[in-house]
């Protein structure tokens, strides 16, 4: 896949770890992280490595046919239902003829569960009473 790779996006890259280790398991290539919120730090200390906000509902800001290699990660927690068709035909749109998309899903167990509910309820629960 290396030789290959020219350009790589990971859309939705949150704490960037997955786009800061490809860039540098592949420092011929480049790669650029897009989430649509500015939580983490913009700049990247790799030459082949950057991040920008940007929402994928709303249209990636590349041309056509840009990326040979586009990661998805927990795309089923990234967006409602009826927004699938229209985030995955961006995703489609900004690969390149014979490049590769990758989404990665989890199976829900208990325990995650779990874990979503607790959060959900602290989020209701913190919001003031009126």
């Amino acid at each position: 896949m290396e030789e290959a790779l020219e350009k790589g996006i990971d859309t939705g890259c949150g704490p960037r770890i997955w786009t800061l280790d490809m860039a540098k398991d592949y420092p011929l290539s480049q790669f650029v992280g897009i989430d649509a919120t500015k939580v983490f730090p913009m700049s990247c200390s790799l030459p082949n490595c950057s991040f920008i906000q940007a929402n994928t509902l709303k249209g990636l800001p590349f041309p056509d046919n840009t990326f040979d290699y586009v990661f998805q990660r927990l795309f089923i927690l990234a967006f409602a239902k009826k927004d699938l068709a229209v985030a995955i035909a961006e995703l489609i749109r900004v690969t390149k003829p014979g490049g590769w998309i990758e989404m990665l899903r989890i199976k829900f167990n208990f325990l995650f569960l779990l874990i979503l509910c607790t959060i959900a309820a602290y989020k209701f629960l913190s919001k003031p009473c009126i």
